[in-house]
């Protein structure tokens, strides 16, 4: 994925060269405009807005590690020089379109491989390839029907989802009746299941609490699709009634200083249709934390 990245912020940078080619500028010239407009001018903070614009950018900045850090698996200091490259042919020429264009080619390229994959993954199973994911994609753009044409590509499709669908709907409900015949996982009147690990001596949330928890969500394949860990922090925190079911049932069961692991229907869940990484019709199971009430 890194390597991804670095390539396609070396493609922003030679966005300004390519936009030159398309509008069938001299090289040279447009080379000795680049390196000019790359000289950055003095700032004049005249008014109270000027210096709010200022130090709100300057503010930004000590999120931009973080950020590429979770995004892209990247620390700014590795990529300061192709980074600011690209950032200031963006900042200085926003209103070109060809530039626009090959940015959002780019950025549409990499969120395919890097999200919309995962998504589908879910959806339709371990066995699909992002290069042919794009290739698919960019045949279509160009209206390429070597393979099929549109129609035929939609009706495979829905026919896949439904086999997929129908498969993912029969695992959850095959686990969650499977799961609740353990003598030490405890069934609910809603349906949601849980088997304490650590039994807490603390306060019990109210479902308008504001609670700090730590957690990892995984599929009953055993995928993991979300955790505190993967937000690079400590610890999460959720006001109890603005979950899903199983979560608010459960939290509002456990005292501080609990873990357990929770069995959640998809009905209690995000219900038919996917959500994320999460395909319609999943069972969801959680090793769930609750470090402190937040009131």
């Amino acid at each position: 994925m890194r390597r991804l990245i670095i390539v396609a912020l070396t493609l922003v940078v030679s966005a300004s060269f390519f936009t030159a080619s398309a509008a069938g500028k001299d090289k040279k010239k447009k080379k000795a405009k680049t390196e000019q407009a790359a000289e950055l001018q003095p700032v004049q903070l005249v008014t109270t807005s000027d210096t709010l614009s200022y130090i709100n950018g300057m503010a930004m900045s000590t999120q931009l590690d973080r950020y590429l850090k979770q995004q892209y698996g990247l620390t700014f200091d590795e990529c300061k020089d192709v980074f600011l490259k690209g950032f200031d042919d963006a900042v200085g020429d926003t209103s070109n379109t060809a530039m626009k264009a090959y940015a959002a080619g780019i950025m549409i390229a990499v969120m395919t491989r890097e999200n919309t994959f995962d998504r589908l993954k879910g959806q339709y199973g371990p066995g699909l390839r992002s290069d042919y994911l794009l290739r698919g994609l960019r045949d279509a753009l160009t209206s390429d029907s070597t393979h099929f044409n549109m129609a035929q590509a939609r009706e495979i499709q829905t026919a896949a989802a439904t086999r997929r669908t129908q498969e993912i709907r029969k695992a959850s409900e095959d686990f969650i009746a499977r799961n609740g015949s353990n003598p030490n996982v405890v069934t609910t009147e809603s349906g949601l299941q849980y088997k304490v690990i650590k039994q807490g001596t603390g306060a019990i949330p109210q479902s308008s609490d504001m609670v700090e928890v730590r957690y990892e969500g995984r599929l009953v394949d055993g995928t993991v699709f979300d955790s505190t860990a993967n937000h690079g922090k400590e610890s999460d925190t959720f006001r109890v009634d603005r979950l899903i079911k199983g979560w608010t049932e459960a939290l509002t069961m456990m005292p501080v200083g609990s873990k357990w692991e929770i069995y959640i229907p998809y009905q209690l869940g995000y219900g038919v249709r996917p959500s994320g990484k999460i395909p319609g019709y999943s069972a969801l199971i959680f090793t769930l934390e609750l470090l402190d009430i937040k009131k």
